[in-house]
């Protein structure tokens, strides 16, 4: 039931319509406008506002993802170089998290570098998947504020991975201009 590329072949094949290209323009439609999520047993498109501006004021550069899909309680799932990331929200906490997606909260917390404590900012990205050692891009100049975590975190990049290709260790605050090497 939730094949819209089939239906929308078979509508074809049915005769439904004139045009011989209405399968590729009603699946294009559909994914456009991400219809498919209608297709799912969790919220709806209601409330999905809970991504609201406010979730990327820090992390900006988010937009700039792959949107992949939704999980169940109707947040985002991003894929970035290559791993399925997801943005935090103000309610969220690695408990809601690592069960929201079936991963335990020390592997949560090992794969987002994250310290003991574990606490997370509306606009944090989080991985769901291990991090690789190179990130799409070989170099990244340093922005006012940036800390070596959120570039780690911006390139889908280890941040032990990321320190030793720079010379630097997890607490150094990288300089505004400094280039980093990212593979």
């Amino acid at each position: 039931m939730t094949d819209y590329r089939g239906w929308a072949a078979g509508l074809q094949a049915a005769g439904y319509a004139t045009s011989q290209q209405y399968s590729e323009k009603l699946i294009g439609l559909i994914e456009k406008y991400q219809l498919y999520i209608y297709d799912s047993p969790g919220p709806q498109p209601a409330a999905l506002g809970a991504d609201s501006a406010m979730d990327y004021a820090r992390y900006g550069w988010v937009k700039s993802f792959r949107m992949e899909g939704f999980a169940r309680d109707g947040r985002k799932i991003f894929l970035n170089n290559g791993k399925k990331c997801i943005v935090a929200r103000k309610s969220d906490n690695l408990r809601k998290l690592a069960d929201l997606f079936d991963i335990s909260q020390k592997r949560l917390k090992k794969i987002n570098d994250l310290p003991y404590s574990g606490s997370l900012q509306p606009g944090q990205v989080l991985y769901l998947e291990a991090k690789r050692r190179n990130a799409e891009v070989k170099t990244h100049t340093v922005e006012k504020g940036e800390t070596l975590y959120e570039i780690s975190q911006r390139y889908g990049i280890k941040l032990k991975i990321l320190c030793r290709r720079n010379g630097m260790s997890p607490g150094i605050m990288p300089y505004t201009g400094q280039v980093l090497s990212l593979r």
